[in-house]
C-alpha cells in the first residue's frame, strides 16, 4: 500500500507537467489517510451487512426534487416521483447512458458514480463502514453461478441468490429480496444467470461475434492481469478492451441477467432493454468498483507512462462494427481534463481532471 501510494507521490511533478499540456489545473495535495477499498468476501459479517442495511436505507429514502433531466434520451420514460432516493440514483445512469458508455467519459464518469452513492450513504443514511467493496470476478472465474457472491447469508456474503424462474427471476432471498424499483417499470430486483452472455439472441451479430463463448473466460487471473499490465500509455486501448462488447465488463452485466444485464421487466411493453437501469441492482456497484480497480491497477502498474493518460472521444459511434472500430471510446469532440462528468443535478460539478487520482482532491482512496 505504501508503496503504491509513493509511487504517486514521487511521479506527480512530471505528471503534472505531462497534464498540462491538456489545460488540466494543478494537482491538489495528497490525502494522508487513504481508505482501502477491499474486496466484498475480504469483509467481516458485520461489515457486510452495515453495507446491506445502507443501500436499504437509500432505497427508503424518498425521491429527492435535486434530480433533473439532462440528457433526455427517448429510450427512457420520464422521472418516476414516487421512486426512491436510490431509484433516484438509477436514474442518472439512465439519462446518461448515451455519453457515458462507448465514450471517453466511461472510466472517469463511472468512478466518480462509485464515489458519490458511497458518499450519499455516509450522509444520509448514517453509514460509517468499508468505502466502496468490489467483486473480484477472477475469484469465480471457474464457476459464477454457484459462487459464494450470491449465497443470501451474510456470514458468507448477504446479496442473495437467483431469482425466481416463475416470478420474472425476482430475488427470494438476500438483503435485497425485498427491493423495490421503479425503473424502468415498477418491479422488484431481478437476476437470470447465464453461461452464455454472448448468444446473439436479441444482439446485433456485428457486434456479438462469438456467441458460444462462457463469459467466465473473459476475467481469468491471467486475463485480468494483461488488461493491467499491458496497453503503456495507452489509455484508448485500455479502455477499448475493458468496454468492449466480449470481455468481462459486458459479461458481468450479462451473466447475472435480470436488472444488472438490462433485461426488461416481464409486461412492460415500452421498455427497452440495455444498459441504462443497470444500477438497480446493487450488485452493479461492487461490479463497477472493480472495473474502477482495473484503471487503478492500470494506473499504477506504470505510473510515468499510464498515471494521466487520457485519450478518446465524447461522441458514441456503435451505428455498426466499422465505425465503432475506429472509436471504440468515442468520436470527436476529443475527452479532455477539463470535461464536465455529468450529474443530473445530485452531486457538485466535476471534471474528469478530479477523478485522475484516487488520492487528490475529494478522493481518497486505494485498493488492497
Amino acid at each position: 500500500m505504501i508503496s503504491k501510494l509513493a509511487l504517486i507521490v514521487s511521479a506527480l511533478p512530471v505528471l503534472a507537467a505531462v497534464a498540462s499540456g491538456q489545460n488540466a489545473t494543478t494537482d491538489a495535495p495528497e490525502c494522508t489517510n487513504p481508505v482501502v477499498r477491499r474486496e466484498w468476501r475480504s469483509l467481516s459479517a458485520d461489515e457486510r451487512q452495515q453495507w446491506l442495511d445502507a443501500i436499504n436505507c437509500m432505497a427508503s429514502l424518498p425521491h429527492t426534487d435535486d434530480l433533473f433531466v439532462d440528457v433526455g434520451a427517448g429510450d427512457i420514460g420520464p422521472i418516476n416521483a414516487t421512486g426512491s432516493y436510490y431509484d433516484d440514483f438509477a436514474y442518472v445512469h439512465m439519462d446518461q447512458n448515451p455519453i457515458v458508455h462507448f465514450t471517453g467519459r466511461f472510466f472517469p464518469f463511472h468512478r466518480a458514480y462509485i464515489h458519490k452513492i458511497d458518499e450519499k450513504m455516509r450522509t444520509l443514511c448514517n453509514y460509517t463502514g468499508a468505502s466502496a467493496p468490489y467483486w473480484d470476478w477472477s475469484l469465480d472465474s471457474a464457476d459464477v453461478e454457484h459462487s459464494t457472491m450470491f449465497d443470501p447469508d451474510v456470514n458468507v456474503s448477504g446479496l442473495g441468490g437467483w431469482g425466481d424462474p416463475d416470478n420474472d427471476f425476482q430475488l427470494v432471498d438476500g438483503a435485497f429480496a425485498n427491493l423495490h424499483l421503479v425503473y424502468p417499470s415498477e418491479h422488484r430486483l431481478r437476476r437470470n444467470f447465464t453461461q452464455y452472455p454472448f448468444s446473439t439472441a436479441g444482439k446485433d451479430p456485428q457486434f456479438y461475434t462469438e456467441p458460444w463463448m462462457p463469459g467466465n473466460e473473459t476475467f481469468q487471473a491471467d486475463v485480468l492481469y494483461n488488461i493491467t499490465h499491458g496497453y503503456v500509455g495507452d489509455f484508448k486501448g485500455l479502455h477499448s478492451h475493458v468496454e468492449a462488447f466480449l470481455t468481462a465488463h459486458a459479461a458481468g452485466h450479462q451473466m447475472i441477467g435480470g436488472d444488472m444485464g438490462g433485461i426488461c421487466p416481464t409486461g412492460d411493453t415500452e421498455c427497452i432493454p440495455g444498459a441504462t437501469f443497470t444500477s438497480n441492482d446493487p450488485l452493479f456497484w461492487l461490479h463497477h468498483s472493480m472495473v474502477d480497480k482495473l484503471w487503478f491497477d492500470w494506473q499504477h502498474a506504470n505510473v510515468e507512462e499510464n498515471f494521466y493518460a487520457l485519450e478518446g472521444g465524447l461522441t458514441p459511434h456503435i451505428e455498426n462494427a466499422t465505425i465503432h472500430a475506429q472509436y471504440p471510446n468515442g468520436g470527436p469532440p476529443a475527452l479532455e481534463f477539463d470535461t464536465s462528468l455529468p450529474n443530473n443535478g445530485m452531486w457538485e460539478n466535476l471534471t474528469v481532471w478530479d477523478v485522475m487520482n484516487t488520492t487528490s482532491g475529494f478522493l481518497c482512496y486505494v485498493y488492497e
